[in-house]
């Protein structure tokens, strides 16, 4: 969480150098409940001693709402699609959020003589779609 706020700030700070000023602070989405609460508490657990630098400079950005960060549930975390195996209506509900449409393929002899045309391309549209 550290090296991101860093690499926003630094972008926040690199709009201002061009002369365009954000109208609100960064928003930061974060899935971990954890991560979440941690500039929120002040109490250091044994856990938290590896990691005291990074609190502090997440704490301190966040105090002073150069950041805003937001709690984002899992089940609307977009990037989950990329990076975990997820059940086939999830997977096409990020689909469609991401405005991933299927391309309907064209076969190479064209529709069956058996079928119409608008039977083959029924067809088509049905085979190539992975949430049909």
């Amino acid at each position: 969480m550290a090296s991101l706020i860093a690499e926003l700030m630094w972008l926040t700070y690199l709009l201002k150098d061009i002369h365009v000023t954000p109208c609100h602070p960064p928003l930061l989405l974060c899935d971990n409940i954890s991560a979440f609460r941690m500039p929120a508490n002040p109490v250091f657990h044994a856990r938290t001693k590896l990691f005291e630098l990074d609190y502090h400079f997440v704490r301190e950005k966040v105090s002073i709402g150069l950041i805003r960060p937001r709690f984002l549930p899992p089940n609307h975390q977009l990037a989950d699609v990329f990076t975990k195996p997820l059940a086939k209506d999830s997977f096409c509900s990020f689909l469609f959020k991401l405005g991933v449409h299927p391309i309907p393929l064209a076969s190479l002899r064209g529709p069956d003589k058996a079928h119409d045309a608008q039977d083959a391309q029924v067809h088509t549209i049905r085979s190539s779609s992975p949430c049909m």
